[in-house]
């Protein structure tokens, strides 16, 4: 389960990580955990659309808990919704 408060360490925080530690991270099995944790959450409905396709995503929020993250910190949303939130940056 994902801890309220974050911690700063692990096998993936640097302090500054990497985007390849970010990739690395994103294959590991705390990920994929807190991945699907999260779709079941959020009942395997987009977010945003509340569409519920068989591709959701799991998108950060902000990257300052990467490794730590919070629900808070995390959204379910679609492929198309996904690719939109990058889009807007």
């Amino acid at each position: 389960m994902m801890k309220d408060q974050p911690r700063k360490e692990g096998p993936y925080f640097d302090g500054t990580m990497s985007y390849l530690c970010y990739q690395e991270y994103l294959q590991s099995d705390e990920w994929k955990y807190k991945r699907d944790m999260m779709i079941r959450l959020r009942n395997y409905e987009c977010e945003l659309c509340h569409r519920s396709p068989s591709d959701l995503h799991v998108h950060h929020k902000t990257y300052e808990n990467v490794c730590n993250e919070r629900v808070r910190d995390l959204m379910v949303v679609c492929r198309k919704c996904h690719e939109h939130l990058h889009s807007k940056r």
